[in-house]
């Protein structure tokens, strides 16, 4: 992209040259800003990483010393400087320590939001969309055919189920999510968790996070339940694919990703067609750019409203 444009794409990442910083960079690099842990936006090894405290300290489960030479730690809120520009945190309700993070460029505000979530679930800081000039956000469910259903319809499909259910979820943020959202809705049910998943879970409650109770998985006590939940990381659920008196599930937004699970539980961690539009009508940027998922449907929605829409690909 060019000169016209905040940010250009390297093979690094998303580059802001104003700054010299990448958002959520590909590659280490001197100066990395990252909005949350997950290993598609927080790789290992940069010199200069700028995040949340709940986001090093999830960054060092999983990559140990590697995480970052220094980490830079910050609040949902503060307002920090990189290289001379102004950067501010706001918090965007996708996993424990996720930010959005607004920077300066010729006079307009720049608004880069990583991966974001509007669900007011309860035990996340919900997403504050503040107003902008230029927003560049993630389209990952952008396609108006996509509408996240109701999350206590989901929890419901456990509920009624009649057998003792095993549930693959991602052991950053969306195990957490759903252990919270059962004791929620369905207090009575036993929820057992995997123990790749414990670490998590324990540095969210050191940081104040909820994830509802749980207890270590123990093959004896689950199978002497006669209701139960057990979470496991996704690639353990194959495991127990046919097992008798156990339903298996997915926690995902990702329909096609049913696999051969007895059921999906559609709970998602990022945005619908419906919400990304009505966020964007929040934030009132006269230019948007879309990342981590098709434009070309935003780009259409917008056509003659006075917003430019760029994909950045």
């Amino acid at each position: 992209m060019s000169a016209f444009h905040p940010v250009i794409r390297r093979k690094e990442g998303l580059y802001f040259p104003n700054g010299d910083f990448f958002l959520d960079p590909r590659r280490a690099v001197k100066h990395a800003i990252i909005t949350h842990a997950h290993a598609d936006h927080a790789i290992a090894g940069s010199e200069n990483v700028y995040c949340t405290a709940v986001t090093a300290e999830l960054m060092k489960l999983r990559y140990g010393e590697r995480a970052a030479r220094r980490f830079h730690l910050y609040l949902e809120g503060d307002s920090f400087p990189v290289n001379k520009i102004n950067c501010r945190f706001y918090p965007a309700g996708h996993i424990a320590g996720s930010v959005m993070v607004m920077f300066n460029w010729k006079q307009e505000r720049v608004l880069f939001t990583g991966d974001w979530n509007y669900s007011q679930c309860g035990h996340l800081t919900t997403c504050e969309f503040p107003e902008t000039d230029i927003l560049i956000t993630e389209t990952t469910f952008a396609n108006p055919q996509i509408a996240h259903p109701g999350i206590r319809g989901e929890i419901e499909k456990i509920i009624n189920s009649g057998f003792k259910v095993v549930a693959g979820a991602y052991r950053i943020g969306k195990a957490q999510r759903f252990n919270y959202l059962l004791t929620k809705f369905a207090p009575e049910i036993p929820i057992f968790i995997h123990r790749e998943i414990i670490a998590v879970h324990t540095i969210y409650r050191k940081n104040g996070i909820e994830t509802g109770e749980s207890r270590p998985y123990h093959k004896q006590q689950f199978q002497n339940e006669k209701r139960a939940v057990y979470i496991v990381p996704p690639q353990i659920l194959p495991s127990f694919y046919g097992a008798r008196g156990i339903e298996t599930t997915f926690v995902t937004g990702w329909t096609q990703w049913h696999r051969n699970c007895s059921f999906l539980t559609n709970i998602s961690d990022h945005a619908d067609w419906n919400t990304l539009l009505q966020m964007i009508q929040l934030a009132n940027p006269h230019t948007v750019y879309t990342i981590h998922g098709e434009g070309k449907h935003v780009k259409t929605h917008f056509f003659a409203s006075g917003i430019e829409v760029f994909e950045l690909k």
